[in-house]
């Protein structure tokens, strides 16, 4: 499926690239074995996690650690990637930091903003939501949330970028493309 870059913006998504990653041969197969990353290519397109996104909209000890890996990647010309899911897991994360009283709810617009202007390309999952199921099943997830983005990063043959260290620690384990972002909170 080609650029949704027009449809993206009728429907009030970002109005980053938006594509269907669904039809990417052999993703069932890779998603049910472990998987040999070239790591050259893996870190030109990186697969961006919501906990990177919601930690820079939030400005929080994390943010500084994401401003630099984006200042790197956009200095190098990277393309950055994610699950079309990511701006609502992005809405969810800042709701919870509303109702626990770490952002202001005037403060939510520009927060939201800020996650919105990174310069992403997201991608539907489409026909993957197999091979995303198989990887939640796989990490004995109930929810499919992660698997949709280590799907992503299988068929873009990259990593997923994260500070979700539970996530890191059983997806590393079991062969998938994942990297733990390190920050000095």
């Amino acid at each position: 499926m080609g650029s949704l870059r027009a449809s993206a913006q009728a429907h009030e998504l970002p109005p980053h690239e938006i594509s269907d990653f669904a039809g990417t041969p052999g993703l069932g197969h890779l998603a049910t074995e472990s998987v040999a990353v070239n790591r050259n290519q893996s870190s030109r397109v990186p697969v961006i996690d919501s906990s990177l996104v919601v930690a820079l909209a939030l400005q929080d000890a994390r943010a500084l650690a994401v401003q630099a890996l984006l200042r790197t990647w956009i200095a190098g010309d990277v393309e950055l990637h994610a699950p079309a899911l990511l701006p609502y897991e992005v809405a969810s994360g800042l709701t919870q930091a509303v109702a626990a009283g770490k952002l202001m709810a005037d403060r939510v617009g520009p927060a939201w903003q800020s996650a919105m202007d990174i310069p992403l390309t997201y991608h539907l999952l489409g026909a993957a939501g197999e091979a995303a199921v198989a990887i939640a099943r796989r990490l004995e997830r109930q929810s499919a949330y992660d698997a949709a983005y280590l799907a992503l990063a299988l068929a873009l043959r990259s990593e997923v970028w994260t500070f979700d260290k539970k996530l890191a620690h059983n997806a590393g384990n079991l062969g998938y493309p994942v990297r733990l972002v390190e920050s000095a909170a």
